[in-house]
């Protein structure tokens, strides 16, 4: 019995190796026949409002397809809205899909579909499923995101700032109904700025989006260009618009005065200013030469027309007014007097003459001459003999940088007292030379006050070469008087003397 027992044991353990090796051969021998099913979808979509969109999906696989369907992932049950068999037309099973789906497939294995006209209400998961035999349904879905573009509004401040304010809100840009929300950003070249924002969400999930610029106002800041710049996230767009800051008020600049060519018996001027509001006051003055002084005209105009025959040598003002303040601008208007005709009869030719003055002094006359050979002399009226030039009158030594000595200076002067009375005698000479300055049309240059007087224009019998040599023979040599003499050149003249 004990020789048995081992014997079987062995008989067992052999034919459990043997069953074991037989299933592993049958079961590596057997072909694999589960079947292959994929569907293939293009992935998340995203489509703006109002635009058209296509949603595809496409199946790989050797069985038979029976069926196409599309779904909207609802809750609690998605919704079908369209079918497809082979061969036969696609089903539209919703109002949805029967106005604005469009089947695009092809074949058995394409279930491309177009969407017209995007909603907001289109938004959600879609899903492609496609049942074959034997394995049966597959499916993927489809997320469709609809953007909207906002409108865009910028607005600039009516609210009237002034230069030198502390920062200011100069307008504000809004993005309405976006979605995503609008990210907004400002681009003012040279200028710092902050911004306010402020967000509104709407049921439909839309977002409205306020950006305030706040910045100081300036005179540079003035009709300045200000962009509002407008993004979204994941959208390939960028939206600007743009405005100009006009509410910065400020005081009038640059006022100047330009005289309008006009009528022949009419002065005509036009004040031209800066400012911001326009001015809403004109003052006009007339600082004239004359003992009147300043003189208002009453025309609250930017443009101001008199007659020549009431304008005098002075400075025209014009000073310009608004809210925020006020400023001058001038100009200095010349006005020469007529010049006398010289066919008029004319003074005794080298005689000068003056009534009394306030003391009852009278000048005495005097004339001057030239002789055939331009030798200068001068006679009194009392007829005396003449005297031979060296002080320009006689023989004696002149004044320490005068053109005249002592002597002759008080008998021109007609008074033994040079230092009392020659000056007067000077002024009055002077005088005669600015009246008869109009009549001349040529004149030599001078080395004696006193020559004012002698014309000439005309042509006289003398050797002029000689007399302009002795003449300018001084070591100081003067210069010629102007056609008209302001009462600072008459005292300039006097010094020289």
């Amino acid at each position: 019995m004990q020789c048995i027992y081992p014997a079987i044991q062995e008989n067992v353990a052999f034919l459990a190796m043997r069953v074991l090796i037989l299933w592993l051969l049958q079961t590596l021998c057997v072909p694999f026949t589960v079947s292959q099913v994929s569907v293939h979808v293009e992935g998340d979509v995203q489509a703006v409002l109002y635009s058209d969109v296509i949603l595809r999906c496409r199946v790989e696989t050797k069985e038979h397809v029976t069926q196409l369907t599309w779904q909207k992932k609802k809750t609690p049950n998605n919704e079908d809205f369209l079918t497809y068999s082979k061969g036969e037309e696609p089903v539209y099973l919703t109002p949805f899909a029967q106005e604005r789906v469009k089947f695009q497939g092809e074949g058995d294995q394409s279930g491309n579909i177009l969407i017209r006209n995007v909603t907001l209400n289109d938004e959600g998961i879609y899903l492609c499923s496609f049942s074959t035999h034997p394995t049966g349904t597959r499916e993927k879905e489809i997320k469709l995101t609809v953007q909207v573009y906002p409108e865009i509004l910028v607005v600039p401040s009516m609210n009237p700032v002034t230069v030198g304010d502390s920062p200011q809100m100069m307008g504000y840009c809004i993005a309405i109904a976006a979605k995503p929300a609008a990210n907004i950003k400002w681009f003012i070249e040279g200028f710092s700025y902050n911004s306010d924002k402020n967000t509104t969400r709407h049921e439909n999930l839309t977002v409205t989006t306020v950006s305030y610029l706040i910045i100081q106002p300036s005179l540079e800041l003035y009709g300045h260009n200000v962009t509002c710049v407008i993004t979204q996230e994941n959208v390939q767009r960028q939206q600007e618009r743009m405005f100009n800051i006009r509410n910065i008020h400020y005081a009038p600049l640059n006022v100047n005065i330009r005289v309008i060519p006009s009528e022949e018996q009419m002065l005509q001027f036009s004040c031209e200013y800066d400012s911001n509001p326009p001015a809403s006051k004109f003052t006009w003055r007339w600082n004239s030469n004359s003992e009147s002084g300043s003189q208002y005209i009453s025309e609250n105009s930017n443009q101001l027309t008199i007659p020549n025959d009431n304008v005098s040598s002075g400075l025209c003002v014009c000073e310009v007014e608004n809210p925020v303040g006020s400023k001058s601008g001038s100009i200095y208007i010349y006005t020469k007097k007529a010049i006398p005709n010289n066919n008029m009869e004319k003074e005794k030719r080298g005689t000068i003459s003056s009534d009394s003055d306030s003391s009852g002094y009278k000048n005495k006359s005097h004339s001057k001459s030239y002789s055939s050979k331009g030798q200068k002399t001068v006679r009194s009226s009392k007829g005396k003999s003449p005297i031979k030039n060296r002080c320009k009158a006689c023989d004696k030594r002149p004044l320490e940088g005068k053109r005249l000595c002592p002597e002759c200076l008080s008998e021109a002067a007609g008074t033994s007292n040079p230092s009392s009375d020659i000056m007067q005698f000077i002024k009055q000479a002077v005088s005669r030379g600015i009246k008869e300055a109009g009549t001349r049309t040529k004149r030599p240059r001078f080395s004696d006050p006193l020559d004012y007087s002698q014309d000439y224009s005309s042509n006289e019998s003398m050797d002029m070469e000689s007399y302009q040599e002795k003449l300018f023979s001084s070591e100081e040599e003067s210069q010629a008087p102007p056609d008209f003499l302001e009462p600072a050149q008459v005292d300039h003249l006097i010094s020289k003397v």
